[in-house]
Parts: C-alpha cells; sequence; structure tokens
C-alpha cells in the first residue's frame, strides 16, 4: 500500500467511525496532514474535556515510573533544587499539589522542610503513601479532586504544584480558577513553583494542529481549543512566556522567575493580600 493510499484508508476509517461530514473529508484529503496531525487534531477535535481528562488519567494510572522507588527517591532536578533553596528555605509548610507519589515531598524533607501533598490520581497517591510509609516520613498525601486545590484550614507559605501539571489543565478558565485557589492556600509574599511544557508558538505542527482540531470544533458548534494544546497520549498545552506572565497576571500573580532551557517553570508571588 502506497503511502497515499495508507494515508486515504485512515482519513476514510475516521471519516466513517465518527459520521464526519464529507467537506472534513474532503478538507483533510486537500491539507495532506501527517498522520501526527491527523491524529491529534482528531482526538482534540472530537473529544470533551471531560474525556480527555479522563484518558490522561488512566495514562499515569498505568504508568509504573511515577510510583516507583526509584523515581520518588531520585529527589528534585537540579533546576528544581536551585529554585528551592533560593525562594524555599525559610518555608515552614509548604503545599504539594500534583504530589504523584511523593517525589517532591521525600526531597523536600531532605532540605528538612514540612509539606502536605494532594494527589487526584488514586493509583499514584496510594502507592506514594505506602512508600512514605515504608520510609518512616512524617508525611500524608491526601486526595483530591483532578486539576484542583482544596482550600485548607491552615495557611500555608509557599505551593509547589507538581512536575509539569499546569500542562495537563484543559483551557485558561479551569488554570486560572487553580491560580485563584493557590493563591488563597498561602500567605501573602508566599513563593509558588509552577512548571509546565514550553514552546515557541512558531512551530508548524503545532499550527496545524490547532487548525485542524478548530475546523471539526466549528462543525460541531463546540468550543474551540487554544493554540498550544497537544494530544500525546495524554492532553498537554505548550506555553510560551508571554502566556504564563499573562495567566499569572489575570490571577493576581507576579511572575518573578522563568526558564525554559531544561523545562518550563515560573516562581510567582501573590501582588494581593487574599
Amino acid at each position: 500500500m502506497s503511502k497515499n493510499s495508507l494515508k486515504l484508508f485512515w482519513y476514510s476509517t475516521v471519516h466513517k467511525i465518527f459520521s464526519l461530514p464529507d467537506r472534513i473529508l474532503k478538507y483533510l484529503l486537500q491539507m495532506h496532514f501527517s498522520y501526527g496531525v491527523f491524529h491529534e487534531g482528531i482526538f482534540l477535535g472530537l473529544l470533551s474535556k471531560e474525556t480527555l481528562e479522563q484518558l490522561s488519567y488512566r495514562k499515569y494510572s498505568k504508568l509504573n515510573q511515577y510510583k516507583s522507588y526509584e523515581w520518588n527517591k531520585r529527589g528534585f532536578f537540579e533546576w528544581e533544587t536551585a529554585i528551592v533553596q533560593k525562594y524555599f528555605m525559610s518555608c515552614k509548610n509548604i503545599m504539594v499539589l500534583a504530589a504523584g507519589g511523593g517525589r517532591e515531598m521525600i526531597a523536600l524533607k531532605e532540605f528538612c522542610l514540612n509539606s502536605v501533598g494532594y494527589e487526584s490520581n488514586e493509583n499514584i497517591r496510594v502507592a506514594g503513601n505506602f512508600l512514605i510509609d515504608h520510609l518512616e516520613l512524617d508525611l500524608i498525601i491526601h486526595p483530591s479532586k483532578i486539576n484542583d486545590c482544596p482550600i485548607p484550614e491552615e495557611v500555608f507559605d509557599g505551593i509547589i504544584l507538581g512536575w509539569g501539571a499546569y500542562t495537563h489543565i484543559i483551557g485558561r478558565k479551569q488554570r486560572l480558577e487553580l491560580l485563584e485557589k493557590m493563591k488563597k492556600s498561602v500567605a501573602p509574599g508566599s513563593p509558588m513553583l509552577i512548571s509546565f511544557w514550553s514552546q515557541a508558538r512558531e512551530y508548524s505542527f503545532e499550527k496545524k494542529v490547532y487548525n485542524f482540531a478548530n475546523r471539526i470544533k466549528d462543525f460541531f458548534g463546540k468550543e474551540k481549543i487554544e493554540n498550544g494544546d497537544r494530544y500525546i497520549g495524554v492532553f498537554g498545552h505548550y506555553f510560551t512566556k508571554d502566556e504564563i506572565r499573562l495567566e499569572l497576571a489575570l490571577a493576581g500573580l507576579k511572575m518573578v522567575e522563568f526558564d525554559n532551557m531544561h523545562y518550563g517553570y515560573v516562581v510567582c508571588f501573590s501582588e494581593t493580600s487574599n
């Protein structure tokens, strides 16, 4: 089967499965999409936010890496260590959201810093608490809702949003809601560390995914995806520096440090009292 025949086969198959209109199929063939653009565009264009969240949840549930002793005892990445030493050493009690299996919490303990964790994925959370008990550490990972920040009775003086978790939140509205809750959970002037996938928006593949998915959204009258949204087995949004700065500003947070050399991250502080 030739490359063009294979492409037509895949397009026609999805066309039949999802009952896509003929004009959508014609558009696909005219655009000469790669399989990657086609694959991601179909998922982002047809699936709801709730379905994408569940697919991401199931994917992470099956990954043994984030439940393993080796991963959760590996400590901080070099850039995380530098940030903790620069901004968090005076913190008495740190909230760790999307705590996973406890990697950041265990690493904080090595700096003699106390933390309380929250994790929405039950499989990973249970594995993390098992490891914490095994290590006889005075830590606990509490259950939480997906992409949420519980408003605790106690006020924390620092927040770490687990490695890359911000990337998996679908839509600016939901991300801003999380940032607002994070701000309410800490004392004014407390540091927050947020990490994410970072990429320049000029990337042509990303633009093709965005355009294709929104063609489908337009046809079905659904809310459009954002430029930077991707689906690679899990939902992920790639951020630019300006985009991160804007979202922080809209939530009343001031960005004081940004880097994307090895992994995208920002450190921010609340600009106003809660």
